[in-house]
């Protein structure tokens, strides 16, 4: 059934970002440490439920308009269904621009074929003008 459970495969980036900034640059890129993932097992008959928690950062990229500012964030967060899914939840922030409003979410993406679950990540930023 679930082979390959809460396997890291995809990281989205999504930010605010003025429509007169640059596409960035493959050189920026972010870390993630500490990761960790499981998913309920025992009882056939309970529902799946799943699990992550990993930290994840990223240096400042960019100056100007185009600054990125750099974070450090934890996620924790759940899953459950079949397949495994969950609503984007907030990431505790460590360390972050503090001249920016910044937000770190996660979630966990559905796989069709029930091998794998996709962790998404976002970070949304107001860098200011």
């Amino acid at each position: 059934m679930l082979a390959k459970v809460l396997t890291i495969a995809t990281v989205v980036v999504a930010m605010a970002v003025p429509r007169y900034t640059e596409a960035l640059s493959v050189d920026y890129i972010w870390d993630i440490i500490k990761w960790q993932a499981g998913q309920s097992h025992g009882n056939p008959t309970a529902p799946v439920t799943g699990w992550y928690d990993f930290n994840i950062s990223a240096p400042e990229y960019g100056e100007g308009q185009a600054r990125v500012p750099a974070f450090f964030a934890h996620c924790a967060g759940s899953a459950g269904g079949n397949p495994l899914s969950s609503e984007y939840s907030n990431c505790d922030l460590e360390k972050a621009d503090e001249t920016a409003e910044v937000a770190v979410l996660a979630r966990v993406l559905p796989d069709p074929d029930r091998t794998q679950a996709h962790i998404a990540t976002s970070y949304l930023f107001n860098a200011g003008e």
